[in-house]
């Protein structure tokens, strides 16, 4: 476990249950993960890497830039930062593809579909962009309650390469969504649980439209694992 979390799991006496990280080797993959809370950024590096998983490159949201330890650190290795207001979406789409074109047995690159931390009203106004913007896509995320609509883009320009797919589903660090939460909501005492699972390349579909929908079954399989994992079944 990194330093970082092993300090924040001490304060606040987390507890870590993890299943099936042999889903993670080997490499190369691509790595989905849900993203509910400030914290489950550190999960990673400890619950992947760390436990002798794929060394990961990351996509990330260029805002994050504006921190100078994430500018310097995060430019050292080959991650992305996207410009989610770029007036050129293609061209982001083909740096992300990039990433994963080169990946080597003990590498892998992880995304977080949702491109934002999990809340409520996060996903309510998710929902309402979607009514008019892509009504399958509504239709089956508003039966969701754990996760946000996925973003398709870098997701979809990842599996262009072919590999493997690791997908996260996580339960336990909700409602954590700014540093004030942390102490606001104290969850002192709670269990993270983390399971994974591996989705041969051979089993995702070739085509777009196919592919879209796949991923949307396979957030749909994230939301149900969120609820099996918060009421704690294996």
């Amino acid at each position: 476990m990194t330093t970082l979390l092993r300090t924040v799991a001490s304060l606040l006496e987390l507890r870590f249950r993890v299943e099936n990280t042999a889903a993670l080797r080997p490499g190369p993959v691509v790595v989905l993960f849900r993203h509910a809370s400030i914290i489950d950024n550190l999960l990673p590096y400890a619950f992947i890497t760390g436990v002798g998983g794929p060394r990961l490159r990351w996509v990330l949201k260029k805002e994050l830039l504006t921190d100078p330890a994430l500018d310097i650190g995060g430019h050292r290795m080959p991650n992305y930062f996207v410009d989610r207001a770029s007036a050129d979406p293609e061209a982001e789409r083909s740096a992300i593809r990039a990433l994963a074109s080169d990946l080597g047995p003990d590498e892998g690159v992880l995304i977080f579909p949702e491109g934002t931390r999990f809340s409520e009203s996060r996903r309510k106004r998710a929902l309402e962009r979607l009514r008019e913007a892509d009504p399958e896509l509504h239709r089956r995320a508003r039966s969701w309650r754990r996760v946000l609509p996925p973003r398709r883009g870098g997701v979809l320009a990842l599996l262009d390469a072919g590999n493997d797919v690791v997908v996260c589903a996580h339960g336990g660090l909700e409602g954590l969504t700014s540093p004030s939460d942390i102490w606001r909501v104290a969850p002192v005492g709670r269990t993270v649980a983390i399971r994974f699972w591996r989705i041969p390349a051979s089993d995702i579909p070739d085509g777009g439209d196919e592919r879209a929908q796949w991923l949307a079954e396979t957030w749909g399989a994230v939301d149900a694992a969120v609820g099996e994992l918060a009421d704690g079944t294996p």
